[in-house]
């Protein structure tokens, strides 16, 4: 299953560089380890998020609920590929 996520252009660098490897996310699609997410990059503006047009497609290694609030999931991910 592949899941379309958004990434603020803040921590999106750090994703695909392989520095930020783990999200905290809310769990309503039911993330399990196998599973790819393609995170796309946006730039909050009006209180929207504005897609800037990098990409980047990651696998979930892990999925854990440790140090997390009632219903989201800490998700460790490997980046396989991007168009940044």
């Amino acid at each position: 299953m592949r899941h379309e996520l958004k990434m603020d252009v803040r921590y999106f660098q750090d994703f695909i560089d392989g520095k930020m490897t783990a999200q905290c996310r809310y769990n309503d699609r039911c993330y399990q380890v196998g599973y790819e997410a393609v995170f796309r990059e946006g730039q909050l503006g009006n209180g929207l998020s504005v897609p800037t047009g990098r990409e980047a497609l990651a696998v979930i290694k892990y999925v854990d609920l440790h140090g997390c609030q009632e219903g989201y999931v800490n998700l460790s991910l490997r980046v396989v590929g991007d168009n940044g």
